[in-house]
């Protein structure tokens, strides 16, 4: 599993075959607008497994998180800062049935 701490990401970040986890990290990415979606800060695709905890998303954009996997997606003790986004979390993919969204801020 790939973890990343304490990293503020300023570019989308994209997961498609590795397993993640994202803890104490910072979200910033500027898109255009509120409906761009090159301002979606983290995309998970395929089969990965992520687990996102304690970061703060503060991007512009589509979205914060969009959830396109079939794997395990655990949102926990997160900020969204979402004035500037459309969708915090959107779920666009077939098939996802294994997400646990607790203990947030928006």
């Amino acid at each position: 599993m790939l973890q990343f701490i304490n990293v503020n990401f300023t570019k989308p970040v994209i997961i498609e075959k590795h397993d993640v986890e994202f803890i104490n990290c910072i979200f910033s990415v500027e898109g255009k607008n509120i409906k761009d979606n090159a301002g979606t800060a983290l995309t998970i695709n395929g089969t990965a497994n992520a687990k996102i905890s304690n970061c703060v998303f503060k991007n512009v954009g589509y979205n914060s998180i969009n959830i396109r996997t079939t794997g395990m997606v655990t949102i926990e003790r997160n900020t969204f800062i979402s004035t500037n986004v459309y969708n915090p979390i959107e779920c666009s993919g077939q098939n996802i049935n294994n997400i646990c969204i607790e203990k947030n801020i928006f």
